[in-house]
């Protein structure tokens, strides 16, 4: 198991952490976590979407245009945030297994509750190569933020 494990809190630093072999996002999330989303393998879903309605659905007309459009944009700006960071779109990889978000309260500043944010994306035998783009283009989001690197 080869998982890129960020965690971020929003306000006077972010945090991010890389491991491999890291648990389910459902153990790491602090007890405090409002919202726990993902899929525990995305190469699983990819193969199952196959055998559901869903993919029918996905290639009607209409709602094949909604997710056209959707995704153009966020292709471009995907494209953009890449270029930005020193890499192009096609460096990137899909994560292979599991891929959530949790989202809780943390304390920032003087001890205020801030949203925090732990994101997991395993993957897999990209990990190594995807380590360093999720570094850059934190590094390179964060525009003189406090980034924190855990080891």
């Amino acid at each position: 198991m080869h998982k890129t494990f960020l965690s971020a809190v929003l306000g006077p630093a972010l945090i991010v952490s890389m491991s491999y072999a890291a648990p389910p996002l459902a153990e790491l999330a602090p007890e405090s976590t409002v919202l726990l989303a993902g899929v525990r393998n995305v190469d699983a879903v990819r193969a199952k979407l196959d055998q559901t309605g869903l993919l029918g659905l996905m290639e009607e007309d209409a709602f094949k245009e909604w997710i056209d459009t959707a995704l153009q944009n966020f292709d471009e700006e995907l494209e953009q945030a890449a270029a930005d960071a020193g890499f192009e779109k096609d460096d990137l990889s899909c994560p292979s297994g599991e891929l959530g978000l949790a989202v809780f309260a943390a304390k920032g500043e003087n001890g205020q509750p801030v949203p925090g944010f732990l994101a997991v994306a395993d993957f897999g035998a990209n990990a190594e190569k995807m380590e360093g783009i999720v570094r850059a283009m934190l590094d390179h989001e964060a525009d003189g933020a406090d980034v924190e690197w855990e080891e």
